[in-house]
Formats: structure tokens, sequence, C-alpha cells
């Protein structure tokens, strides 16, 4: 049960309603000041496959329980259609443009002159551990910095969860700690158990062979058992996530964390032609699920649009206390705790690729969106070509209406925020990954 909220929170909770809404971040309320900090994410979970979002299929049966306690943001937008840049924003509350890690060339690392969320945490006197499933979460990739410890010790969540709470356990008594869990369970090749499969309805043994048609760019008659493939997976990833919670509650902290649940994109299944993710920022990549559970707070959904990944480090950081100036991102914080109702009219999302991607030989490129509740417009940059929704009435976004005053509207509000975000110059690279590194990015679909 959640545990009541302090009268001194409450009486805060109730100035801060008082406080009129400013141009810039206003000073958050520390929530649940030096609670431990939990933040989980799934790789490549696109939000309505999961059943807190509506899904048919039991996938997430864990999630769904968590989500009676936490508030869900309905309408969730990534910043990126792929791990890299993705998580980069979740760290440093930057947008891609501004930290500089967008396209695959060039294996940009995360620069090392922004501060990041694992460093503000730690300057804040929590201890600090990562267990990731490597690949594009490489420390090698500047991911580790912040982090006491940050290990790889297999691509899948399920595999982290056992190590990460070892860690906990090793902490002496009281000491705060900030604690990251990632893992590529639903990311392509779709790895499941036997359990996994049963759950969603696949008896027989896992399926081979998913890259090969997806990168023939052929959409497959039996799509729909492929679509299972990759429903079982995200089964798997469920319940890994339900042994992490459950291990927290039976060291009995479960009134005294927050717990973040998050994605970095999700994944196409020929909704628009095509599969995989970082080409593209249709809403089957870009919308995630956002939940957070903080002691004290009531469960509730909140609907509109708002950014997921640059809102993480700065929400994070407000709800501990650790927040204010001197940190990048939108904090959804004051959503959270209901002193506001969500004011991001728009959000948006960036990727680049020079890869061809499938038989259509159309490359990625420089892409931007921007989503809002009412409509969306997406902008191949070096192709000058771009297409206009109108999400209420093409929620899928199938009918691109192309030219119009509406479009040309949002165009333009799309071209205000590329001059307000420049992109960030030159920085530093990997010069040559390393054989295992590239190994793991290569199963991963991101190397030929």
């Amino acid at each position: 049960m959640p545990r009541p909220i302090p009268h001194s929170l409450t009486f805060l909770l109730i100035l801060g309603l008082l406080i009129p809404a400013a141009g810039c971040r206003l000073e958050q309320v520390a929530v649940c000041q030096g609670c431990n900090v939990v933040l989980v994410s799934m790789d490549t979970l696109r939000a309505d496959h999961t059943g807190a979002y509506g899904y048919g299929l039991p996938t997430t049966p864990q999630l769904d329980l968590f989500a009676q306690e936490a508030v869900l943001f309905e309408d969730a937008v990534s910043q990126s259609a792929w791990t890299r840049p993705a998580h980069t924003s979740m760290f440093t509350g930057l947008y891609p443009a501004e930290h500089g890690v967008i396209s695959m060339g060039g294996n940009v690392k995360v620069p090392g002159d922004l501060p990041t969320l694992a460093e503000r945490m730690r300057e804040g006197g929590y201890a600090t551990a990562a267990f990731t499933g490597g690949a594009n979460m490489s420390a090698r990739f500047g991911f580790d910095r912040g982090f006491d410890l940050y290990k790889s010790p297999g691509k899948r969540m399920g595999e982290g969860v056992k190590p990460a709470l070892d860690w906990v356990d090793s902490l002496p008594a009281g000491k705060p700690f900030f604690l990251f869990v990632h893992g590529f369970e639903p990311h392509r090749p779709y790895r499941s158990e036997a359990q996994d499969r049963l759950a969603v309805g696949l008896a027989s043994p896992r399926r081979k062979g998913w890259a090969s048609i997806c990168e023939s760019g052929e959409r497959p008659a039996d799509l729909d058992r492929w679509i299972l493939e990759y429903d079982a997976a995200i089964h798997g990833g469920d319940r890994a996530f339900g042994r992490l919670l459950a291990g927290l509650s039976e060291r009995g902290l479960g009134d005294d964390t927050i717990v973040m649940f998050t994605s970095d994109h999700g994944e196409e299944f020929f909704e628009h032609g095509h599969c995989f993710h970082l080409y593209r920022l249709y809403r089957e990549i870009v919308r995630v699920p956002l939940l957070v559970r903080v002691p004290g707070v009531e469960p509730s959904r909140v609907a509109g649009v708002v950014p997921a990944s640059v809102a993480v480090a700065s929400t994070l950081l407000d709800l501990v206390g650790l927040g204010g100036a001197g940190f990048s991102g939108e904090s959804l914080a004051r959503l959270i705790t209901g002193v506001e109702k969500p004011a991001f009219e728009y959000v948006v999302s960036e990727t680049g690729s020079s890869r061809v991607s499938g038989s259509s030989g159309r490359r990625g490129g420089d892409v931007r969106a921007i989503s809002g509740d009412r409509d969306k417009l997406v902008h191949w940059m070096d192709q000058r070509r771009r297409e206009y929704y109108d999400l209420s009435s093409d929620p899928g976004e199938q009918d691109d209406l192309g030219r119009s005053a509406e479009a040309d509207r949002l165009f333009e509000r799309l071209q205000h925020w590329i001059a307000d975000h420049p992109r960030r110059g030159t920085q530093a690279a990997i010069e040559e990954l390393d054989p295992q590194l590239k190994k793991e990015l290569r199963q991963l679909g991101y190397l030929e």
C-alpha cells in the first residue's frame, strides 16, 4: 500500500498550485526526498503491445499490476528511434540534436562535457549502479559515467536482475541508491522461453529468420506469427521486471523507492511498409510506455502528449530533491503530483541513418517528427519530403494528407524548433569497435 503524503508535503503541493506557470521550468517539490530510485528500460517495447496500454494479449502481467500503483502517461513520445540517442537523452535531459548522438554512423558516444543523471545522483550522496544489455548501451559509448558500477551481464534484463539485487544487498544500511536496469528482450531477434511462448499462444519452438525477412522489405504472409514472437519476448522481459519488483519488496524497500519504467523506442511490423526501427519516426516506433510509482502519490493516468526520453532525468531528480537549475530536460514531476496538467502541445523526435533500408532502396537520412495530441508531421530533411497526419481521425498514421495550411503551420513550428535546438558539433567517437561489440551490434541488426 502506498504510504500517505506527509502534511508538510501536502502544504507544499497546495503552495505549488498558487505559483503561476512560467516560460521556464519551475522549481519542483521533492515528493520523496532521499528515496531510492530505480530506472527500468525494456528496449524496443512499443506501448500498444502492453496490457497497461490496452493490448489484448497477456504480454505484460507484471507491468499491468505495477500500473495499478503508478502514474501512467498515456501518450509518451520517445526522442529517437534507436537505443543510443534515446538513452543519451534519458541520461542528459537533452534532445539528440543537443547532445549530438543522432545517426548510426561514426560510433559517437555520450559527450564527456555533459552532466548525466548518474553523476548528479552520485553528487547527491547516492550509490549508483547499472546492469544493461550491452551493445549500444556499452560502457564504451560513455554510458558508465557517474556509475560506481556499470555491468553488462547479458543482453536480456532477466540476466541483470539477480546481480542488481545482489548489489543492493551489498550497500550499507540506509544508503540511498540509484539503480538502472536495462535489457534487450523484445529487440530483434526476439528470444523467448517456453513459458513466454505459451503465455501468448505459441507452442512450437522459436522461429528463426526474421532478420532476413525484415531486410528483404517484403511483408510475409504469416506476419502475425512473427509478431507473436515479439510478444513472447516482451513476456520474458516482463517476468524479469516482476522479479526485480518482488526483490525490492522482499527487502522492505517498496515504501522508500521510486520506480520508473519506460522504453527507448518501439518496433515497426510493416505498418508503413517496413520493419525494425532506427530509420523512421511513426507512432509504432516513438510511442513508448512511461510509468512512475512514487511512494505517497496516488496512481493515475495522464492524458496528453509528453516527451518520454528527455523527461527521465529531470523528473527523477526533482522527485528526490536534486533537481532545479543547472540540469537540462523537461520535468514531469508536477504532473505526477497533480500540481499541473500536461502542457506539452508538441513533442519532437529525431533519428538519422545513411543505410539503405529494405528493397525499396530508400535511405533513412535525417528525419524529424513533431507529434501533438491532434496532428503530426514527419520531415525527411535531406530529401525535402514530409508527411502530415490528422491523429484525431487517423491515429495509425496511414493517410498522409500532404500539403495544407495545417501541415504548413506544423512544418513552420518544427523549423522554429530546429533553429532553437542547433545541432551539436563534432564530438568524440570510438575509433575502432572491438570484435565483441561489433558482434553484439550485428546480432541486433545495427551493422551489415
